[in-house]
């Protein structure tokens, strides 16, 4: 699969072509005129001071981290037991955050060092006003992450995402949402940011253990990203990310393309694996003939041949039908 690549990119062919063909794409030199970029690509230490600077007094707001001993060789899994992971969650005050990824340059092997998805409006209230992500609202509020040579496994969001390497080199690695059943997804449950993860290490897969997975590398694309490039990374498109250098910084950009996107599709999955998933299997193949008829429509509009006054809930939706149908469920489920 190859990725599509963009120079020259607006607002307008942003939200008219390129997302609505739900597939990734690479946005080259998007951010170069950035600040933070052009810091990042002069030295990790003055890349940190201006994050400093920018924090206007709030580098000693605490922040959380990942930490892994040097063993864990820069990569972000379950633990043995499938029960946790194999680092530990840490708060600490974003300056030591820092100082500590500074460091950690100079250390051979070099512990785990990850800070992810941090929110940025309160530590760093500068830094979205001298860094504008041109092709999104300003409404869409950025998150910084931070880290060395770190892997984090193939995972999904399930909101759209934009990201921008500010510092380092950064390669993603992206299969298509119908490859979960060839990427031995790890327990739903059990997650360290609300989505499970891949099992298959992406840089040395076994085969043997993971047969199905050779399907799914006929499908992926892998691009590598110097700072100032972003990518698009539609919704549930699985994507592993790895740090090439010894620092590197990301700020991404999450957000749901629809305007009547309150309510969570995976708590809908999660309720069917609930209500659903242990039905005997003729029953569970007669739901999936209703869901693919009244939700995911495969056959077009399934009260095509009502007007739309007379289809209820699913007329056209509004945020007065959404809250209709959500005070029924409520309803349904015994929640007052």
């Amino acid at each position: 699969m190859v990725i599509d690549e963009y120079r020259d990119i607006n607002r307008e062919l942003f939200f008219n072509d390129i997302i609505p063909r739900y597939r990734p794409c690479v946005f080259r030199g998007l951010c170069s005129a950035w600040p933070l970029v052009k810091k990042g690509r002069e030295s990790s230490h003055g890349f940190a001071q201006y994050l400093l600077e920018s924090s206007a007094g709030h580098h000693a707001d605490v922040v959380d981290i990942f930490y892994a001993p040097p063993g864990a060789d820069g990569r972000m899994h379950y633990n043995d037991a499938m029960n946790g992971f194999n680092f530990n969650k840490l708060k600490v005050p974003f300056s030591h955050c820092l100082e500590r990824l500074l460091l950690a340059q100079r250390e051979n092997p070099s512990p785990l060092i990850y800070m992810g998805s941090t929110p940025t409006e309160d530590l760093l209230p500068r830094l979205k006003h001298e860094n504008p992500m041109t092709l999104l609202g300003n409404s869409i509020k950025p998150r910084l992450w931070l880290g060395g040579k770190t892997l984090v496994q193939p995972h999904y969001d399930v909101s759209d995402n934009i990201a921008v390497v500010v510092a380092g080199r950064r390669r993603f690695t992206l299969f298509p949402p119908d490859q979960i059943g060839n990427l031995y997804v790890g327990p739903i449950d059990v997650t360290p940011a609300g989505q499970p993860m891949s099992l298959v290490p992406i840089n040395n897969p076994d085969l043997q253990k993971f047969p199905r997975y050779a399907d799914a590398q006929k499908n992926k694309v892998v691009v590598e990203l110097e700072p100032g490039d972003a990518i698009f990374i539609p919704s549930l498109w699985w994507h592993g990310v790895e740090g090439l250098e010894s620092f590197n910084g990301l700020v991404n950009y999450w957000w749901k393309s629809s305007a009547l996107a309150n309510d969570d599709p995976y708590a809908a999955l999660i309720h069917g694996v609930l209500t659903i998933s242990s039905l005997p299997e003729p029953e569970r193949h007669a739901w999936k003939a209703f869901f693919d008829h009244y939700v995911f429509q495969e056959g077009g509009h399934p009260l095509d041949h009502l007007p739309e006054s007379a289809r209820g809930v699913l007329s056209t939706m509004t945020p007065e039908l959404q809250q209709l149908i959500r005070s029924y469920l409520y309803a349904r489920m015994g929640i007052k």
